[in-house]
């Protein structure tokens, strides 16, 4: 790390990044909003690929962006773990 970055830190002459917004943000939010409810089950790659589907001549949709407006207004699916939920078993009699 260079000493001209460390000594703008320390000085507080540097702005931190803060959240990142784009123009457009609200308008394509809602637009994924109104595919997760539809589709409930869909993924942040497969909304993407509605997006693209439905606007091809739009730029600025790609996976990143859609991730992360779903992610800010908490629209994902839970991950995906791999492990079974144990269902005790009843005895038969």
């Amino acid at each position: 790390m260079a000493r001209s970055n460390i000594a703008e830190r320390m000085k507080g002459i540097r702005a931190r990044c803060g959240p990142q917004v784009c123009n457009g943000d609200l308008e394509l939010a809602a637009e994924i909003r109104r595919l997760v409810d539809e589709r409930p089950t869909y993924g942040y790659r497969r909304i993407t690929a509605l997006l693209k589907r439905q606007r091809p001549a739009r730029s600025g949709i790609n996976h990143k962006r859609v991730y992360r407006l779903m992610k800010k207004h908490d629209l994902l699916l839970a991950r995906h773990t791999g492990r079974r939920v144990s269902v005790p078993m009843t005895v038969r009699s």
